[in-house]
């Protein structure tokens, strides 16, 4: 618990009157810790909240409790939430991230093409990748059941990884600074969420979270009839798996022959992924512009030899 309130409360609410905290400041930080896949911490997230104004209320130091009115993320009708997006819902997704730009257009799309958990992808580092093999090693350290997880990747999802800006001397893969992961997904989405509006006539996505991204990478690989198992340790959904049987779902993922195994990834059917462009991905460039004097792009002759 403390460790989230350092994370979700301090860097954004530290020195800031207590009675200027609103319910709508709340709500930000709950579902901010929900888009990172952990909605139970966003519950005792609330819950602490809520004690905080409580006792703030009882102490006459502000008239309301603004946790009082925040939803619990595991209510009994979150926990049964099984929102998919379509294919055309996704395709808006896809085409939204490019327009966000780096460090979140691409690493949206990694979500769509991998399945992963948001955590996972956004701490990526470069060292974890063999693009020769298009293997990505998710260390134990780093993956929520402790075990080493390695992802097979897709051509669609190579390719972006080729055209991302590597800043020098730092390994992560999403970075604005190099010194540390992008942070601010809820923020992030505010953004996306709005270019879905303008490229869908002004109409949003009906109550979708990034979460929902994996949930939809499960329905297109059960639509392609990959086996449950195989899914469920792509996406290392296992509580804990061996080492021989990691590398043997990992054999199956790309050892998938036909039009199966060149939208692997893809969690949709041949019309999402006949939509996206041929080629290339976005030139993704740095938040200040292209790259400065230091700063390098992977090339593909670079990406090859990159361990």
């Amino acid at each position: 618990m403390r460790r989230i309130l350092e994370k979700d409360a301090l860097p954004y609410w530290r020195g800031r009157p207590i009675e200027s905290i609103t319910s709508a400041d709340v709500v930000e930080r709950v579902e901010a810790i929900v888009d990172r896949g952990r909605p139970v911490a966003a519950s005792r997230f609330r819950a602490w909240c809520s004690k905080l104004f409580s006792y703030a209320v009882k102490s006459q130091l502000r008239p309301d409790n603004p946790a009082r009115g925040v939803e619990d993320p595991v209510e009994p009708s979150t926990l049964r939430r099984d929102r998919r997006l379509g294919d055309d819902e996704l395709m808006l997704v896809w085409q939204a991230s490019e327009k966000l730009g780096y460090p979140f257009g691409p690493l949206f799309q990694i979500l769509v093409l991998t399945g992963q958990r948001l955590r996972e992808v956004a701490q990526a580092r470069w060292p974890e990748f063999d693009l020769r093999t298009g293997i990505w090693t998710i260390p134990g350290a780093r993956a929520k059941n402790g075990t080493e997880h390695r992802v097979a990747l897709s051509e669609p999802a190579l390719a972006i990884l080729a055209t991302i800006p590597r800043l020098s001397r730092s390994s992560f893969v999403f970075t604005t600074t190099g010194e540390a992961p992008v942070s601010g997904f809820s923020k992030a989405k505010g953004r996306l969420d709005k270019f879905i509006v303008e490229a869908n006539g002004g109409q949003p996505l009906p109550d979708w979270r990034l979460h929902d991204l994996r949930r939809s990478f499960v329905s297109g690989c059960a639509r392609l009839r990959i086996p449950a198992e195989v899914v469920e340790r792509a996406i290392n959904l296992c509580p804990k798996v061996s080492v021989a049987s990691a590398a043997s779902t990992t054999f199956t993922l790309t050892r998938t022959s036909g039009a199966a195994r060149s939208r692997l990834g893809l969690p949709t059917s041949c019309g999402f992924t006949a939509a996206i462009p041929a080629g290339r991905p976005p030139s993704w460039q740095l938040p200040n512009g292209p790259p400065k004097h230091g700063d390098r792009r992977p090339t593909a002759s670079t990406c090859k030899s990159r361990r």
